[in-house]
């Protein structure tokens, strides 16, 4: 982890799986956001949000008195948020040291059951992640509160979900080890 988040500060750019903050977020609406837009992503990969990096990429750490989320805060607020389903994206918390500096890493886990969305919206302070609407993110920059991701890219989700996209012999393979799921007559 810790040589990943280097090489990232070192690209000097967000990507589409991986985002700089500073800190952690003062409005958690803006981290639910943040975390849909990540987890809808089509990369076959997990995606990260790393916390103690400034905007022009300098490793700044965190500092004692910010406001830190642990892997159990923020799996606390999301089992509070209405997803749809009740498929909410898997995530975890780690913290790492670079050069003495604390930094928090966000691991959003690449799963197939994209696409995630809420059934009920969801606001506080003025920000609000919209029921019913699938956020993504293309480079750097999140799909805006007030839009949907491009139909293109919500077609791809569910294909992903339904493994349309796999080969035949994958999507058997997928079957034959879902035996809990088999219906017998």
């Amino acid at each position: 982890m810790l040589e990943l988040v280097e090489q990232l500060v070192l690209e000097k750019q967000e990507g589409d799986w991986w985002d700089f903050k500073q800190k952690h977020h003062s409005n958690l609406i803006d981290l639910l956001h943040d975390v849909l837009c990540m987890a809808n992503i089509i990369y076959n990969g997990d995606r990260f949000i790393i916390f103690g990096v400034n905007d022009d990429y300098e490793i700044v750490g965190l500092k004692e008195g910010d406001v830190r989320y642990t892997q159990a805060d923020i799996l606390n607020f999301l089992r509070t948020k209405s997803f749809a389903n009740h498929n909410i994206p898997k995530v975890k918390v780690d913290s790492i040291f670079i050069n003495g500096k604390e930094l928090d890493i966000l691991t959003i886990s690449n799963e197939s059951s994209k696409p995630y969305f809420l059934t009920k919206d969801e606001a506080k302070k003025g920000t609000i992640v919209r029921a019913g609407v699938v956020y993504s993110r293309l480079g750097d920059s999140n799909t805006p509160k007030d839009s949907s991701a491009n139909p293109y890219e919500i077609e791809a989700m569910w294909r992903q979900r339904f493994g349309l996209d796999k080969k035949a012999s994958d999507r058997f393979i997928d079957v034959l080890v879902d035996y809990k799921n088999w219906k017998y007559d």
